[in-house]
């Protein structure tokens, strides 16, 4: 994982522990409604808390077990952490990708995972190299044009 997405994840945890007293605000509000057969704001409430220990749960979990590797990389070889450009060429795009740990895949934001086909098939590649890819929609062959 990149120091970035360790990061993003350590701030991620702290913002759910800070939503923690006031779930259990609501909780206790919802409690004070003596009828808990049919108390939709504290199942509610009790549902929230449930999703929110989870997520902790799982991000916690996640810090644990990170291994956070120099992202910063020789530019030779793609590696975590490397933002590659590469060509598509059957169509001659150029797509540009940021290689990172499965935890901060963001397809919107151009990071793809190493574990994913197009991660797995460029990591320890050079400039000027030619990789293809398996993915659902067909074979994709990219030439890699520029390693940062």
């Amino acid at each position: 994982m990149t120091a970035e997405g360790y990061a993003a994840l350590q701030q991620e945890l702290e913002a759910l522990k800070a939503q923690r007293p006031l779930i259990a605000e609501e909780i206790r509000r919802a409690a004070l409604d003596k009828d808990f057969r049919e108390n939709a704001p504290l199942q509610a409430a009790r549902e929230k808390q449930s999703h929110l220990e989870t997520r902790i749960r799982e991000l916690e979990s996640m810090l644990r077990r990170a291994v956070i590797v120099d992202d910063r990389g020789d530019g030779q070889r793609v590696q975590l952490g490397s933002t590659v450009e590469v060509r598509n060429l059957a169509s001659g795009a150029i797509m540009r990708y940021t290689i990172v740990g499965p935890a901060e895949a963001d397809s919107k934001a151009g990071k793809i995972s190493s574990a994913s086909p197009v991660g797995r098939a460029l990591l320890d590649r050079r400039e000027g190299e030619e990789v293809e890819v398996e993915v659902p929609a067909g074979t994709l062959r990219l030439r890699i044009e520029r390693i940062e």
